[in-house]
């Protein structure tokens, strides 16, 4: 077999298993649903023990994204991205077994770092891959794919680990590790990509008569620039200001949403089992709207980030209007559902536009920074903006109305002059390159 044959024959091999593996590997499946119960029924810490919990995990992504990236820039994507899920093995054994508030912040830390490592290296993975086999243009549907396998994934874990908890609350953290361990053996039958990039520039000397100091020169321009170069582009700028406040937004979205639902259970308006299956259809939405996403961005361009952006408001704000007039009534629970279900489906699509704009956009040689001070800032924006939320919690004694539409009158002006400055500045500096998902996917 030749070098040509075992490149095209690894990387579309790497392609189709990256959808299962970046699923699988983007967060701890299992976990999520019934964390809170954990900690709280099994463990015995308090509810501000387990808020506190997610303020070390934001803190510590924030403060790991930079030192990550330095002391992994000269490890390879795939082998990388392997050990950062030893880091979500490590979180997982560690709520198991650990007995005390100490040890599940220390398992936070761990959890962080396999986040940052999986978010700066697992993109990296899919890029060189498509760029070996000259399959660029396809980042965003395979990217898509890989979303709607953890979402889906998700879902029917959250069905599961309610039904698991009851029966042996362990047991859910189990089958997580498990996750884990499937991700790692898929991960070990994928080839690094930058191999075959490496042999490529290598052979080129013999096949086309290349001199050392050509050879020199193609090293020099992959060595990347520092980090106050990477920030000295306003479009990553302005792009990161959005990201911040999406990021956290969302994540406050979310926040409040699990508290209307735990509000409502303890009221009697739907029953305990209720909740993991409602949770499975947010999860399933945002699976299919992952998975199509490429056709929403082909029929409205940079537009799909305006619109994804006013859904979020107008859901937020509907909900909460809601919820001071009819908060547990039939009615009421159907459209606060119904609002949020559509958030949720619409908030993948935003992150895949987000990193395909970043795959097209910023030189190769930065990108890995590029990740890595996006991660720093969502994290940062994540901490930030659940912090204002925590703080109208206790103003408005959790009335999930009034802290929803005070919430999002803080939050949406500066997201709205964060979106349009990026859109701005994406339209006026790469009109011609965001725009690079092929006619026949629409056919897909």
């Amino acid at each position: 077999m030749t070098n040509e044959q075992r490149k095209e024959k690894y990387m579309n091999r790497n392609i189709k298993l990256c959808p299962a593996f970046l699923g699988i590997s983007y967060d701890v499946i299992f976990v999520w649903t019934i964390s809170t119960m954990y900690f709280t029924t099994q463990k015995g810490l308090s509810m501000s023990q387990t808020i506190v919990l997610d303020s070390i995990l934001m803190f510590s992504g924030c403060l790991l994204s930079i030192p990550i990236e330095r002391l992994f820039k000269n490890i390879k994507p795939l082998k990388a991205s392997i050990i950062g899920n030893i880091g979500y093995a490590i979180f997982i054994i560690m709520c198991i077994f650990g007995t005390n508030f100490f040890t599940f912040a220390v398992a936070q830390i761990f959890l962080s770092f396999g986040y940052v490592v999986v978010s700066v290296k697992n993109n990296l993975i899919l890029t060189q891959s498509l760029s070996v086999v000259h399959r660029d243009k396809e980042f965003n549907k395979v990217s898509g794919q890989g979303l709607a396998v953890h979402y889906t994934s998700d879902a029917i874990g959250a069905i599961i680990a309610t039904y698991a908890y009851s029966w042996h609350p362990e047991l859910a953290f189990w089958m997580s590790l498990a996750m884990v361990i499937i991700s790692e053996i898929i991960g070990f039958c994928m080839k690094e990509p930058s191999k075959f990039q490496e042999q490529n520039i290598q052979v080129a000397p013999l096949e086309h008569g290349l001199v050392d100091t050509q050879i020199k020169k193609v090293e020099a321009d992959n060595k990347s620039d520092s980090y106050i170069k990477v920030l000295a582009s306003s479009f990553f700028v302005l792009m990161l200001i959005y990201m911040f406040f999406f990021r956290g937004a969302n994540a406050v979205i979310s926040a409040g949403f699990k508290m209307y639902l735990q509000e409502a259970v303890g009221f009697g308006a739907i029953p305990v089992w209720m909740y993991g299956y409602i949770y499975a259809l947010f999860r399933l939405s945002s699976a299919l709207s992952s998975k199509y996403q490429f056709k929403f961005d082909l029929k409205f361009g940079v537009r799909s980030l305006l619109i994804l952006n006013v859904a979020l408001v107008l859901g937020f704000v509907i909900s909460g209007i809601v919820y001071l007039f009819t908060p547990f009534s039939i009615l009421g629970l159907i459209i606060i559902i119904l609002c949020n279900y559509m958030l949720t489906a619409l908030r993948a699509p935003n992150q895949i536009f987000v990193n395909n704009y970043m795959q097209v956009c910023i030189a190769p040689k930065n990108i890995e920074k590029a990740y890595s001070i996006r991660t720093m800032v969502e994290y940062c924006g994540y901490a930030s903006l659940n912090a204002i939320y925590s703080l109208l919690v206790g103003l408005f004694m959790n009335n999930y109305g009034w802290t929803s539409i005070t919430f999002i009158s803080i939050a949406f002006p500066p997201l709205v002059i964060a979106l349009a400055l990026f859109v701005r500045a994406l339209v006026k500096k790469y009109a011609q390159k965001y725009t690079i998902i092929k006619e026949e996917y629409i056919n897909d």
